[in-house]
């Protein structure tokens, strides 16, 4: 039987469980780099196994194909809680989301489920770490589980909710990456999952300095594409405003 990951009582909290093609299983913890898990193999759940207790929290189990159970195996006897997580699009051989052994328990926050459970995560994205939305939009989206659309962001303190960096570019720029980092990280994003960016400049005589700062967060060889346009106006007079989409798992 497949060794179970990861073994002990601490809650598996904020994780994307992603595996194509039975590759290795790779747990993506918010604001962390990509990495193998340390039993990065293919187990009987294809994303994620587990044999004695674990609990599950605000994570995402999907695109798993390899193993028995596709996204989640919960072994014989065993039990897992699963709280404000998706569980959805994996197809092991025998099409699965969650596949249980004998006597065990899946158990979510409506109490105890079958041998399929989805509990979706927040669509609408939230945080004080950036400025809060000022007509009727949210910061950011969730799209069919792993997309991640995220409102335009300009220069704006979270705090004060005022313009930062009077005309530098760069100070501009730099704040709304600042901003768009927090709402990637509400829906459990970093930079690495970002595939399409749009910039808008007040005059592209600013593109060169707001490159450098942008090239700062997305090195040439990684990064997403993008579109870039002069505006005849932004927001709060601002020189530079940026949006972004983000694949969890990308």
């Amino acid at each position: 039987m497949p060794e179970a990951y990861p073994r002990g009582d601490a809650p598996i909290t904020q994780s994307l469980f992603y595996n194509q093609k039975a590759q290795a299983t790779k747990k993506l913890p918010v604001n962390q780099p990509k990495q193998e898990s340390p039993q990065g193999r293919e187990n009987a759940g294809g994303g994620i196994a587990n044999h004695g207790q674990m609990t599950i929290i605000d994570s995402i189990i999907t695109g798993n194909s390899a193993g028995r159970g596709a996204g989640l195996y919960v072994g014989e006897g065993s039990t897992v809680t699963i709280k404000n997580t998706l569980i959805s699009g994996n197809s092991a051989p025998q099409g699965r989301d969650i596949a249980t052994g004998a006597a065990a328990v899946v158990v979510t926050e409506a109490g105890v489920g079958g041998t399929t459970v989805v509990t979706a995560l927040p669509r609408v994205l939230r945080t004080a770490a950036a400025p809060a939305p000022v007509g009727p939009y949210n910061q950011g989206i969730r799209a069919a589980g792993t997309m991640i659309f995220t409102a335009g962001q300009i220069p704006l303190d979270p705090t004060t909710g005022c313009l930062v960096g009077g005309g530098d570019i760069a100070a501009q720029t730099e704040q709304v990456f600042q901003n768009l980092a927090a709402v990637l990280a509400a829906g459990g994003a970093t930079f690495a999952d970002v595939v399409k960016t749009t910039v808008y400049l007040l005059d592209l005589e600013d593109f060169a300095a707001m490159n450098q700062v942008y090239a700062r967060y997305f090195p040439i060889e990684t990064a997403p594409a993008r579109v870039c346009i002069q505006a005849a106006r932004l927001p709060k007079e601002a020189r530079v405003e940026i949006d972004c989409i983000a694949v969890l798992g990308s």
